[in-house]
């Protein structure tokens, strides 16, 4: 039998991985931190920043996995929760009808079925000059739009300033 296969060696390997997860994830400690604690801590074997880090990034790995295992175990339970509540002989109790609701909310939560609704309002002030324009516009083919608002600007005479234009300079 190999060392690592040794009942005694998988529970250390478990203990050091729960230890390191608290470390680095739970305290924020740096590999080379959780490192040094983990060698005071009597874990000398596999307490390398090289090890440390593989271990790591096999947490990260298996985080999704055991998160959807848990997450298929409590939908499992709030369903039989459910049905048990469901098949109860009293459905006209009100406590009944909110067990149900209550069930109901927790496995759309789970679910992610309880997520708020966006929605973006604009108020927008439309001047009556701009509406009678759009009208206008409307009967306008797409193409030839462009050529229209290139029109308009022509017609309008570019400002020009000039010294009245400007109030006095003139000091007293």
């Amino acid at each position: 039998m190999r060392p690592q296969d040794r009942a005694a060696t998988k529970a250390r390997m478990a203990a050091k991985k729960k230890r390191l997860t608290t470390l680095c994830i739970r305290e924020g400690k740096s590999i080379r931190a959780a490192s040094a604690i983990l060698k005071q801590e009597g874990f000398a074997v596999g307490a390398s920043k090289t090890r440390l880090g593989a271990d790591l990034l096999a947490i990260s790995r298996e985080a999704p996995k055991a998160f959807e295992r848990e997450r298929q175990t409590a939908y499992g339970e709030l369903k039989t929760l459910q049905k048990f509540v469901a098949d109860a002989d009293d459905m006209n109790s009100k406590e009944t009808v909110d067990s149900l609701l209550a069930i109901r909310d927790r496995i759309n939560r789970l679910l992610g079925l309880d997520a708020p609704q966006k929605s973006v309002v604009a108020n927008v002030g439309l001047t009556p000059a701009y509406i009678e324009i759009a009208k206008a516009m409307a009967d306008v083919a797409p193409e030839d739009r462009l050529k229209v608002l290139a029109y308009i600007r022509s017609l309008v005479k570019p400002l020009e300033l000039t010294a009245d234009c400007f109030p006095p300079t003139e000091v007293e």
